[in-house]
């Protein structure tokens, strides 16, 4: 589980956090920028076969084409009002869940909930941080611009330290996935675990938490089966929903075909 930082608090580890989520962007300071081709454009996929996602576009990188996946809305439920949590968090007691309704409305919660889906597909299962080094990741941590400011150290020294991402993405890849315009990850299912609104010292914020499973395809027809839990956090203005998100956590297994597990990362 994670918990809400403040500026002030910035030396507290991510790892010690018990609420909030964030999510992964491309930048052009990490490697040279990607081409894209738009709406699906040039993609050789059997959408039947995506799951709750769709072709999004084909991303063109040094190693060749890969059929980038945006979240298909239509194939996801979400969770139900009246399961919606509310609380409020605070630094000594942690978080204090009440029986009162949530302070949002239902457009912002459904608002946050297709939010957290969208990061989920596009940023965390297939965004462009999953096949990076250790240093480019490194690098992309410092300059993507979808982690709060008071975020970056910690999933920085998380990642330097520990070797975790934190919940940010899956972590990356050592083994090639495929390119040939083809998506590196299908049978996408997501299953609405639960969805909380936070006050946090006057300022709300929305967790989402989906258990998800998924399948990545590497070169020569490999194959590694995903599952776990993707929890993000977004903050509320008071307006509208920003997909600026103020954290993540969730643990997953990644395994092969013979069932060894090549990557995992416990919830925090």
């Amino acid at each position: 589980m994670t918990t809400f930082r403040r500026a002030a608090v910035v030396s507290v580890s991510l790892a010690a956090i018990t609420f909030l989520a964030a999510a992964c962007a491309p930048s052009a300071d990490v490697q040279e920028k990607p081409t894209t081709d738009p709406a699906g454009a040039g993609c050789d996929v059997d959408e039947s076969a995506l799951g709750a996602a769709a072709a999004s576009e084909v991303v063109t990188d040094e190693r060749g084409g890969y059929c980038h996946l945006e979240v298909d809305l239509a194939q996801v439920e979400f969770t139900p009002l009246e399961d919606v949590r509310a609380g409020t968090w605070a630094s000594e007691t942690g978080i204090t869940w009440s029986d009162e309704a949530p302070a949002l409305d239902a457009e912002a919660i459904e608002m946050s909930q297709r939010m957290s889906a969208e990061w989920v597909v596009g940023d965390f299962l297939d965004g462009p941080a999953i096949e990076l080094s250790a240093d480019d990741y490194s690098a992309w941590i410092e300059s993507t611009d979808l982690i709060g400011e008071d975020w970056r150290a910690g999933y920085l020294s998380e990642w330097n330290d520990n070797g975790s991402t934190g919940g940010l993405t899956v972590t990356p890849f050592t083994t090639p996935l495929v390119r040939d315009d083809a998506a590196r990850v299908s049978q996408i299912a997501l299953s609405p675990s639960s969805t909380s609104i936070l006050d946090v010292e006057g300022r709300t914020f929305v967790e989402t938490c989906y258990d998800v499973t998924a399948v990545y395809h590497g070169e020569g027809e490999a194959a590694f089966d995903f599952s776990g839990k993707a929890c993000s956090t977004f903050p509320h203005d008071g307006t509208t929903i920003n997909r600026v998100l103020e954290g993540t956590h969730g643990g997953f297994t990644v395994t092969d075909e013979s069932g060894t597990v090549i990557a995992e990362e416990q919830d925090s």
